[in-house]
């Protein structure tokens, strides 16, 4: 499950990094049940929330 669940934040990354995308529409597409259940574990895994990370890597 560990596995499967960097994938998705991975993905996440890449989508973020496009900047066409709103969060909560990555959120649902990546299969979380919310966009605050997606931040949750984005910050834990990146450090970022989802929003921060597109502006300072993207």
């Amino acid at each position: 499950m560990a596995y499967l669940l960097r994938l998705r934040i991975e993905h996440a990354k890449q989508l973020l990094l496009q900047g066409n995308h709103h969060v909560s529409d990555i959120a649902a597409s990546l299969g979380f049940c919310d966009q605050s259940h997606f931040s949750r574990v984005f910050r834990r895994m990146t450090g970022f929330t989802p929003r921060e990370y597109g502006r300072v890597h993207g």
